[in-house]
């Protein structure tokens, strides 16, 4: 049941990413071409030409931004829609477990934020090839000199920033995910509550690891390895991102207030 739940899941949500990703795609080159175009101008068409470029810039900054801001927009409301709003009722006369039904969401909804990393990364790449002198063999350079210098001996570091990143990826999620079970609780306004609590528990977090830190510092004040401190943070995060797992279980479970 839970292949089946998450191959809905990944049917439903394509239809809210896949315009999105192509919405980056035709942007990308006509930005691309209005800073190619600033970077060549000559001097009686300085000012309008700048104003292109300008604009290029601006406005290619601006779509990179609300990638990934419209990524987790689109990913909380589909979580919010499905679990708690009138269509949970759809959602839980399905066959499975919440457990499964909040797993699958989970995994597609991280598999779609590493879809618009990627996304990004190749946008970027072709604004470079268009808007810049950089070329294929400048690329190819340059990664191969980053090859040279990267030390794979220490092959635990790179396994360990890899295992972070995904963790922390994994706890945007499910932060989201527990502010809006827990914003669900309350009769009215569960929208504005929802956003309250992922606030309220971004700013918790951060101070709570701030004052975590301070004993930490105090006690190993000489501490060098990146490899600890890697899986430290790693182990912090991962405890982080299963308390909201099972806070958004708990939840579905024992409290689900349909609305």
């Amino acid at each position: 049941m839970l292949g089946k739940l998450i191959k809905h899941e990944f049917k439903d949500t394509m239809r809210l990413f896949l315009p999105m990703f192509g919405f980056i795609a035709v942007l990308t080159p006509i930005f691309s071409l209005m800073m190619s175009l600033g970077n060549n101008y000559d001097e009686e068409a300085g000012a309008a030409l700048s104003v292109v470029f300008g604009s290029g810039i601006a406005g290619y900054f601006l779509l990179l931004f609300g990638l990934i801001i419209v990524t987790q927009i689109l990913i909380v409301m589909r979580f919010y829609r499905t679990m708690a709003s009138t269509e949970a009722y759809l959602t839980f006369t399905l066959p499975a477990k919440p457990g499964q039904i909040v797993f699958s969401k989970w995994l597609v909804a991280m598999i779609w934020y590493i879809i618009s990393c990627i996304v990004a990364v190749v946008s970027i790449l072709i604004v470079l090839l268009i808007a810049t002198p950089i070329t294929f063999q400048n690329i190819g350079y340059a990664l191969s000199k980053m090859y040279e210098f990267i030390d794979f001996s220490n092959l635990l570091t790179i396994l360990l920033l890899g295992l972070f990143a995904l963790i922390s990826l994994s706890v945007s999620i499910l932060q989201m995910y527990a502010s809006v079970m827990i914003g669900q609780l309350a009769r009215t306004h569960r929208v504005a509550l929802s956003i309250g609590v992922y606030l309220g528990l971004s700013q918790g977090v951060q101070i709570v690891l701030a004052i975590l830190s301070i004993p930490f510092v105090l006690i190993f004040p000489d501490i060098e390895s990146e490899n600890i401190i890697l899986l430290l943070c790693c182990l912090i995060y991962g405890v982080l991102s299963a308390a909201y797992y099972i806070t958004t279980y708990l939840l579905t479970t024992k409290k689900l207030n349909v609305k």
